[in-house]
């Protein structure tokens, strides 16, 4: 009786530790399946990172070669900004130049205008006095003339007065006078008339 209780006894613990060992190799299994699920994962995971990693590699790269473009634009853009302030500065003092030039040639003009001015009064003026001269030189040439008309009358008259006159009257004369005694010497009438220049 001893021994059957002995051996059941040891069957039973036979078969608990077996239960045990079971139990503890599921439970090491389901570890190290959890185990190789996690590895799986962190090489997933690192995959991941280093493909992330790659990229910002690369975006790096891109920045870089966009920040050289960026400063070799900037630059130019200085170099040009530079060109074009010179440019402005050239053309403010061309305009200051430019402007100067214009008021003094505004100055020279209105000098100009004044002695036109001046000188259109002058020739006026002078017009006025050579139409008077014209005017005076036509009547003194009138003048001339009727005098040399009357002169030439008179030579007529002498004339036909030594042929007319006897020599009695020749020997008296009438001492130049055209009427003596209150009677006309000259038997022809004569007029003599003198108009100033434009007169009609």
């Amino acid at each position: 009786m001893k021994i059957k209780g002995a051996k059941s006894w040891t069957i039973v613990i036979l078969v608990i530790l077996t239960l045990l060992s079971v139990l503890l190799a599921v439970s090491a299994y389901r570890q190290k399946y959890d185990l190789l699920l996690d590895i799986q994962q962190l090489r997933l995971q690192s995959q991941l990172l280093e493909k992330e990693k790659q990229n910002l590699l690369q975006t790096l790269e891109k920045e870089k070669k966009t920040q050289q473009e960026l400063g070799q634009q900037n630059t130019k853009l200085r170099a040009h900004l530079k060109a074009s302030q010179d440019r402005l500065d050239k053309s403010f003092k061309d305009t200051v130049r430019i402007e100067r030039n214009l008021e003094e040639a505004k100055a020279y003009l209105n000098a100009l205008k004044s002695e036109n001015k001046a000188l259109a009064e002058q020739v006026e003026l002078a017009a006025k006095e050579n139409k008077s001269l014209r005017e005076k030189q036509s009547s003194v040439t009138k003048m001339k003339k009727a005098v040399s008309e009357f002169w030439s009358q008179m030579g007529k008259v002498r004339s036909d007065i030594r042929h007319k006159v006897k020599d009695e009257d020749l020997t008296q004369g009438n001492r130049g006078f055209l009427i003596k005694e209150g009677k006309p010497v000259v038997p022809e009438k004569m007029t003599i008339e003198v108009l100033p220049a434009g007169a009609k």
